[in-house]
């Protein structure tokens, strides 16, 4: 024979029991939040505070050679993007922290320095990050410094390059205008023929370019 199952009751707390509850709990209720707080607060000051310092610097129309001004902004955009990835080399890096005299492996520098390109600008900031205000702008700005030394060092080797090529190129065609001439002197001194007033014709419209190059490469020396 099927039972019928009895209805379910419904427990309830009279309102005394409750009052005398929340009395009992009250004051954990109220100090269990501020406890929690207390302790995340302490876990936080473990940690010390970390500053950033920056330094922005202008990438100048004057390293790229594009004639047109927005290919000069395009081109100096792209230029910051590579001074940004340079900033972080070693060479820059350990060179600003031994001036500095700070004990920072690679990694450590790696972690606290960073560069990046403002977007849509020319300009390259480099910022610095570290527990000591200080020490965080100091070594922002020697590592500006440091990689700003080193670039000039880079383009003063390259314009001295440069320069030594172009000195070349003016004695070589000195050289070649100097044998033009001579060698035109001893056609005159030949008897006259239509074989020799050719060449002397040839070698006198090749000495004609030979000194307008020569003047030319002057202009750029």
């Amino acid at each position: 024979m099927a039972r019928l199952a009895s209805p379910s009751r419904k427990l309830t707390m009279p309102a005394h029991t409750a009052l005398r509850f929340v009395r009992r709990w009250f004051l954990l209720l109220l100090i269990g939040p501020l406890l929690g707080g207390l302790a995340g607060y302490g876990v936080i000051r473990q940690f010390p505070p970390v500053y950033e310092a920056t330094v922005t610097l202008l990438v100048g129309q004057g390293m790229v050679t594009n004639s047109s001004g927005t290919d000069q902004l395009l081109g100096a955009e792209q230029l910051a993007q590579t001074y940004a990835e340079a900033v972080r080399t070693r060479p820059v890096l350990t060179e600003a922290a031994n001036q500095l005299n700070l004990p920072l492996s690679m990694r450590d520098l790696l972690d606290r320095v960073h560069a990046r390109r403002v977007a849509n600008t020319q300009l390259l900031r480099i910022s610095v990050e570290h527990t000591d205000p200080s020490l965080a702008a100091a070594l922002a700005n020697t590592v500006a410094q440091v990689f700003v030394s080193k670039n000039q060092e880079v383009q003063t080797a390259r314009f001295a390059s440069s320069r030594d090529g172009l000195g070349q190129l003016v004695d070589g065609l000195q050289n070649d205008i100097v044998a033009r001439a001579h060698q035109l002197d001893e056609l005159r001194a030949q008897p006259a023929s239509p074989e020799r007033d050719s060449d002397i014709t040839l070698l006198q419209t090749q000495q004609s370019q030979l000194e307008s190059m020569h003047a030319e490469t002057l202009r750029s020396y």
